[in-house]
């Protein structure tokens, strides 16, 4: 994930997936708000930018990546 912390409106995130099944990355605002949401359907290796849809805020935040069974977090920051 790229930067953290950020200094504009979004973060960029490089994933690899083994398989086509469906993956949801969001990243959540304090408490818990969505303020941004991909969705992907392909193996191979993406790179997804999120947050902009909505106007990321400034401060601490969760990105978080789910396909299938297994969801994995990471704490992110945001400044201005």
């Amino acid at each position: 994930m790229r930067p953290n912390p950020s200094t504009g409106d979004d973060f960029t995130v490089d994933i690899l997936f083994l398989t086509a099944a469906p993956a949801r990355l969001e990243l959540l605002g304090i408490p818990g708000r969505q303020v941004g949401e991909k969705v992907i359907a392909a193996a191979g290796r993406h790179t997804v930018t999120v947050g902009q849809e909505r106007g990321f805020r400034p401060g601490s935040c969760v990105v978080r990546l789910s396909q299938g069974g297994q969801v994995e977090s990471t704490r992110a920051a945001g400044l201005r």
